[in-house]
């Protein structure tokens, strides 16, 4: 199986455990170093979490605030190092002062079958582009 597939197979995981809130999955498909980069945050501050530990714990407190996440859509894509997974829900209305009009992105780096990088985008065309994936692609 070609690297684009495989990743495309982790960020299905990764979606599937985040809609059964398993932080076990969770851990499982996360390298232990892994650091997360929250949408809006300047690349010259640290991480918002680093370490599988911090990122699963954060997502594990999501879970409690949200019970209910009302997304209405979902996009998925991978290139050779990267997946990427976008969701469509009205309640994203910003994060950090960055205006998300409901929708965010995460692309997710992957280094050996695990995300060793997930970094949060605001817009669709800077997160594809970030992945290595062409920013204008429309879904036809």
């Amino acid at each position: 199986m070609a690297e684009p597939a495989r990743n495309l197979e982790l960020a299905f995981a990764w979606v599937e455990a985040l809609r059964d809130r398993d932080a076990g999955r969770l851990t499982r498909l996360l390298a232990p170093s892994v650091t997360w980069r929250a949408i809006g945050q300047p690349p010259d501050q640290l991480p918002a979490c680093t370490g599988r530990d911090e990122v699963v714990g954060m997502l594990s407190r999501g879970f409690a605030r949200h019970a209910e996440a009302e997304i209405e859509g979902i996009e998925l894509a991978a290139s050779g190092s990267h997946a990427l997974f976008g969701r469509r829900n009205p309640r994203l209305v910003e994060m950090n002062g960055t205006p998300l009009e409901g929708q965010a992105y995460i692309v997710m780096t992957v280094d050996g079958g695990t995300i060793t990088e997930l970094r949060g985008y605001a817009g669709r065309g800077e997160a594809r582009r970030a992945a290595g994936l062409d920013p204008t692609t429309d879904w036809r």
